[in-house]
């Protein structure tokens, strides 16, 4: 087993109401060829279409959060 197969990432995406990019940015980490990856997704309480590009996402590696209450960007970094 190499250096790569062992290691295992994780990509934080914190979003709020950027349904729009959302779909684009996790397309673009989904596609990439390394496999040994987590992405973690916070949905801070986004009014827009956010929660519906969420659900269509169907992959192993791909945890999605919700914080209990709206935070401010700085702390739904932190949250993650």
């Amino acid at each position: 087993m190499t250096v790569e197969q062992k290691l295992k990432y994780s990509v934080l995406i914190p979003t709020f109401n950027k349904a729009k990019y959302l779909k684009h940015t996790i397309k673009s980490v989904l596609e990439t060829n390394y496999s040994n990856f987590e992405l973690i997704i916070s949905n801070d309480h986004s009014t827009d279409e956010t929660e519906e590009v969420l659900k269509l996402i169907n992959d192993k590696r791909v945890k999605i959060l919700k914080p209990p209450i709206k935070l401010t960007q700085a702390k739904n970094y932190e949250f993650l």
